[in-house]
C-alpha cells in the first residue's frame, strides 16, 4: 500500500502547527530558555 500524499501533508501540516504553537507559549512565557 503506497501511504496517500495528501494525508502526509495533512500529519505534517497539523503536527508543524501544533509545534509553532508551542514554541510560541514558550517564548512568551519567556523563562524556559533562561
Amino acid at each position: 500500500m503506497e501511504a496517500e500524499l495528501w494525508q502526509i501533508l495533512l500529519v505534517l501540516a497539523v503536527g508543524g502547527t501544533a509545534l509553532v504553537l508551542l514554541f510560541r507559549s514558550l517564548l512568551r512565557s519567556g523563562t524556559w530558555w533562561r
